[in-house]
């Protein structure tokens, strides 16, 4: 994280990808109230960035909500509803759609251009 944000900038879409594997990684390891701030920093800049509507935006919320409701707030609702709307931008047969269903994290991955 600190590299891409040395290199491209704190809000490039890269930078973004990696803070939000860094929450997953914070989130597995117990430290729901620090995934957490990361998530909803992360999402706040994805959506000034990317879109409320844009896939990455959504996957991010998906995640927050997720760590909210470890953390005993519900949001299960709100979440489901996150999930139908990723599944209408990349249908209801995508990988990230299925496994935000089975209740899992999603990770995004960074594929930088070859040049």
């Amino acid at each position: 994280v600190d590299g891409l944000e040395r290199r491209v900038g704190e809000t490039h879409p890269y930078t973004l990808a990696a803070k939000m594997v860094q929450a997953s990684i914070l989130a597995r390891r117990g430290r729901l109230a620090e995934a957490a701030e990361l998530e909803q920093l992360v999402a706040t800049q994805r959506e000034r960035v990317l879109g409320s509507q844009h896939p990455d935006t959504l996957r991010c919320q998906a995640n927050l909500l997720l760590t909210r409701q470890a953390l005993g707030t519900d949001g299960s609702r709100e979440r489901q509803a996150v999930i139908a709307e990723l599944a209408s931008l990349v249908g209801p047969e995508h990988p990230d759609v299925t496994t935000a269903e089975m209740g899992e994290r999603l990770l995004c991955v960074i594929d930088p251009q070859p040049f």
